[in-house]
């Protein structure tokens, strides 16, 4: 919602009507939010005051908000040292020996088996 401030302001202005006699008449008045009208006749003058009345006027307008997102990405130097895993090839050795744990648990899970079996049957 966006205000526009309206300053106020006061006109005056008199006209001469040929009238006669001198006469004189009551004030008319007219308002709206944004002005005040006064008019009347005094001694054969027609005179007449407009009066802008201070006021703001709210306006909304669409599409005025806009949301934006940013990522920044930032190097940050660490003051201690900081270990990162590296990939080494394996030796044959350890190699075998990953192989041969292998091994082990098939043989080991196959006793079970057939031990088991062995109860059941018996």
């Amino acid at each position: 919602l966006i205000f526009v401030q309206i300053p106020g302001v006061t006109v005056h202005d008199s006209v001469m009507v040929p009238i006669a006699d001198s006469i004189s008449t009551t004030v008319s008045i007219l308002n709206t939010k944004y002005a005040i009208s006064k008019a009347w006749i005094e001694n054969s003058l027609l005179m007449h005051t407009l009066e802008q009345v201070k006021s703001d006027i709210g306006q909304t307008v669409k599409g005025i908000n806009k949301e934006t997102l940013t990522n920044t990405e930032k190097i940050i130097k660490v003051p201690y040292l900081v270990e990162k895993p590296v990939k080494i090839p394996l030796s044959w050795w350890q190699k075998f020996f990953l192989w041969s744990g292998g091994v082990a648990w098939v043989v080991v899970v196959a006793c079970v088996v057939y031990s088991f079996r062995k109860l059941l049957t018996a």
